[in-house]
């Protein structure tokens, strides 16, 4: 919902849960972004193939299941924002020996112990 506040194009918010996806649909109305930010009650797996420029979860799997559920919604110019709590550095030395890409961390600001996974140009 932050980034569909911030970002003046399209954005899909995908969430497996009823109650949850009824929450950020709510949410977005509110807000007066609904038009442009979709929500869509599944789970990534579930969405039609497609190339999005940006994707990004939180708390949904590791990176290594994060890379493999996205893979037909990503394009070769995709960026995946991937935040992680204190498990970012081990993450990425296990999907640096499976994937291809440009891969860096970056120091959360909320939290001083937990870190963002940027991954630009994923391929297996």
């Amino acid at each position: 919902v932050v980034i569909g506040l911030l970002f003046p194009g399209e954005v899909l918010l995908a969430e497996p849960r009823a109650r949850r996806a009824e929450f950020l649909l709510t949410a977005c109305e509110r807000l007066g972004i609904a038009s442009r930010v979709r929500v869509r009650q599944a789970k990534a797996e579930a969405l039609p193939r497609g190339a999005f420029d940006v994707l990004s979860a939180r708390a949904v799997a590791s990176v290594p299941a994060l890379l493999d559920m996205t893979r037909h919604l990503r394009a070769g110019g995709s960026r995946l924002i991937l935040p992680r709590g204190k498990s970012g550095e081990d993450e990425l030395a296990i999907v640096r020996l499976q994937w291809h890409g440009m891969f860096h961390v970056e120091q959360s600001l909320s939290d001083a112990e937990s870190t963002i996974i940027i991954a630009d140009g994923v391929t297996r």
